[in-house]
C-alpha cells in the first residue's frame, strides 16, 4: 500500500508537496488523534474525513510555516519549498502592514523590516518579502483548489463532505482577497473596478495566467465565501470543530465582512460581522489584559495553537512583537506606539496597558532587569508569552488570533456609521468600548461618530496586520508626523510628507520572478 510518504512525491495529485510534506510534519493534536498519519494510504486522502481532514489542516499549516520565494506560485506544476525570512505566514503578513503604516514607531534602524517601515520595498520587485508573501497566498489558493477540484471523491457523510468542502472555499477566497489588497488596486464602490487585480486561479493551471481585474476577482471572493457560508452553517461536523484553527460559519462569516468591509458594501460588512460573532462572548477586562498569547480566549473566533512541536521558533510575530521572547530583535528593537493615538484614549481606557509609556512604571525595570537593555517608553506590550510579566528564557510561543469577535463588532459599527445607521452604530461602539472605558456610552453622531469608531480600531487592532490595507481601503492617504513619534532620519522622506491615495506605491510591485516567467502574461504594476 502506498503511503502519504509516497504521496509527497506526487505533484500529479494537485494537493501540492506543500500540503502533504506539512501536514506530515504537524500531526499533534491539531490534526488526526486516531489515525497516524502513516496509515493513510493514497487512495484515502480525499476519500476519508480523516485524510481529507489532513489536507485541509496542511493548510492552515501553512498559516505560519516559512515559505520560500522559490515557489512558482501562479502554476501549480512545481513543486513549494520551505525557507527562513519574510515569509513566515500570515504573521509576515500582519507585520508587514503594519511597519507601512503610521501607528509602528522606530527609534532606531531595525535589523529588519526596516525596509518596510520607510516604505522602499514596496518599489522592489526584485524583493524576497513580496516574492515570499506571493507564494504564500497562491500556496494557499492552489491546495485549496487540490481539494476542491478532487472532493467528488469524498465517500464520507454530507455532513463531513460539506465541512471541507466549505473549508477549502473560505481558503480559496481567503488567498485570493490577500493578494488583491496587496497587489491590485483599490476597489471603490458604485465603479467599474476593471483595474487590474490578481492572476485569478481556480483550478489546476500550468500555463501562466494574466492578471484579472479587480472586479472580477472579488466576484469570485464572494461566490466562494457565499458557497462556504451555505455549507458550514449548522452543520455538525463544523459546530463541533476539534480547534480554533478550523473553519466554520462564524468564520466565514467574518471573512465575508472583512470583503464587504474593502468593498464598502456596508449592509453586508454589518450583517456577517453580526453573523460572525454569534455565540462568542464579549472580552472581558481579563481577557484584553492577559497578554493575547492563548487561543483558549472567548473571543477568538479563529486562531492558531503555536507549540514547541510545530518548529516554528522563528516565526515572524515571536520575532517581532512577543513581549519578553528570547530573541534579541524583541529586546533590542521594541515596536512602539503612535504617541498620538495613545493620547487619544480615555485616562480610564484599560488598552493604555498594553504599552509601556513611563519608565517608572514598575514593569519597564523588570523588562530591563530581563535582559531588555532597548527598553524605551511607548513599547509595545500587547503580546506576552504566556500572558506573563516574568522574562521566559528561550521561550517564544505565543499563540495567534486571526480573528476576534472585538474586530467583528467594529466592522458592524464602522459599517452601520457609514451607512448613516446611527443608533446601531452607537450600539456596537457602545458594546466593544464599555468594558475598555468602564461607563462609556457612545453619543456622537455623523462624521464624529465615524471618526471615534475609526480611532478605537486603530487602538484595539494594533498590531493585528490591519492598518496599511485600511490606509489603502479608505484612500485617505497617509501622513507620518513627528508628533507621533517618527523620525527623518528612519522614514525614508515620508516624515511629515502626505503619500495621496493615487501614489503608485499603494499598489506594491509584482514579484519580478513571477512577471519574467509568465511570459508576458502578466503585466507588472507601474512605478
Amino acid at each position: 500500500m502506498k503511503t502519504i510518504k509516497n504521496i509527497m512525491k506526487k505533484t500529479a495529485l494537485v494537493l501540492g508537496v506543500s500540503v502533504l510534506s506539512l501536514t506530515f510534519n504537524s500531526c499533534g493534536k491539531d490534526f488526526l488523534e486516531t489515525v497516524p498519519t502513516r496509515d493513510i494510504s493514497e487512495a484515502d486522502v480525499m476519500r476519508t474525513f480523516e485524510g481529507a481532514m489532513m489536507a485541509v489542516n496542511g493548510i492552515h499549516r501553512l498559516m505560519y510555516a516559512n515559505v520560500s520565494a522559490n515557489t512558482n506560485t501562479s502554476r501549480t506544476d512545481l513543486p513549494s519549498s520551505i525557507s527562513v525570512g519574510y515569509g513566515q505566514g500570515i504573521s509576515s503578513l500582519w507585520l508587514a502592514m503594519d511597519h507601512m503604516g503610521d501607528d509602528f514607531v522606530y527609534f532606531t534602524a531595525p535589523a529588519s523590516w526596516f525596509v518596510m517601515y520607510n516604505w522602499v520595498t514596496q518599489t522592489r520587485p526584485e524583493s524576497s518579502a513580496w516574492h515570499n508573501m506571493w507564494s504564500w497566498c497562491y500556496q494557499i489558493i492552489n491546495n485549496a483548489n487540490g481539494i476542491i477540484n478532487r472532493i467528488d471523491e469524498f465517500e464520507a457523510n454530507d455532513h463531513d463532505r460539506n465541512y471541507i468542502l466549505g473549508q477549502a472555499l473560505a481558503y480559496r477566497a481567503f488567498g485570493h482577497f490577500w493578494a488583491v489588497q496587496m497587489w491590485g488596486g483599490r476597489y471603490v464602490r458604485g465603479e467599474a473596478n476593471n483595474q487590474l487585480g490578481v492572476p485569478l486561479i481556480t483550478s489546476h493551471i500550468i500555463d501562466p495566467q494574466p492578471r484579472a481585474t479587480v472586479a472580477a476577482v472579488y466576484t469570485q471572493i464572494n461566490e466562494d465565501l457565499t458557497r462556504a457560508i451555505e455549507l458550514l452553517t449548522n452543520n455538525p461536523s463544523a459546530i463541533n470543530r476539534r480547534n480554533k484553527s478550523h473553519i466554520n460559519a462564524n468564520v466565514a462569516h467574518g471573512l465575508k465582512a472583512r470583503v464587504a468591509l474593502v468593498q464598502q458594501n456596508w449592509e453586508a460588512a454589518a450583517n456577517h460581522a453580526r453573523a460572525a460573532r454569534q455565540g462568542i462572548p464579549l472580552a472581558t477586562a481579563s481577557d484584553l489584559l492577559a497578554g493575547f498569547h492563548s487561543v483558549d480566549a472567548p473571543e477568538w473566533i479563529w486562531g492558531m495553537r503555536v507549540t514547541q512541536a510545530t518548529g516554528t521558533t522563528n516565526f515572524a510575530l515571536f520575532i517581532a512583537l512577543n513581549c519578553l521572547g528570547s530573541p534579541s530583535i524583541v529586546r533590542t528593537e521594541p515596536r512602539l506606539v503612535n504617541r498620538e493615538f495613545y493620547d487619544w484614549m480615555a485616562p480610564n481606557d484599560i488598552r493604555r496597558d498594553w504599552w509601556i509609556t513611563d519608565s517608572l512604571d514598575p514593569r519597564y525595570n523588570q523588562l530591563l532587569a530581563g535582559g531588555w537593555a532597548s527598553m524605551r517608553p511607548w513599547a509595545n506590550q500587547k503580546f506576552r508569552v504566556n500572558g506573563s510579566w516574568i522574562p521566559e528564557g528561550s521561550a517564544n510561543q505565543i499563540d495567534r488570533a486571526m480573528m476576534r469577535g472585538s474586530e467583528m463588532l467594529l466592522i458592524e459599527a464602522e459599517a452601520e456609521a457609514r451607512a448613516g445607521n446611527t443608533a446601531e452604530a452607537q450600539a456596537a461602539l457602545t458594546a466593544l468600548m464599555g468594558v475598555r472605558v468602564p461607563g462609556f456610552t457612545a453619543t456622537n453622531t455623523g462624521q464624529a461618530l465615524i471618526n471615534e469608531i475609526m480611532q478605537n480600531r486603530r487602538i484595539e487592532l494594533w498590531g493585528e496586520g490591519h492598518r496599511w490595507l485600511d490606509l489603502k481601503r479608505l484612500g485617505e492617504g497617509m501622513r507620518r508626523t513627528s508628533a507621533q513619534g517618527h523620525l527623518e532620519a528612519l522614514t525614508g522622506g515620508t516624515l511629515d510628507v502626505l503619500i495621496p491615495a493615487g501614489d503608485p506605491r499603494w499598489n506594491i510591485q509584482l514579484p519580478q520572478r513571477e512577471v519574467e516567467v509568465s511570459r508576458g502574461a502578466i503585466v507588472q504594476n507601474p512605478l
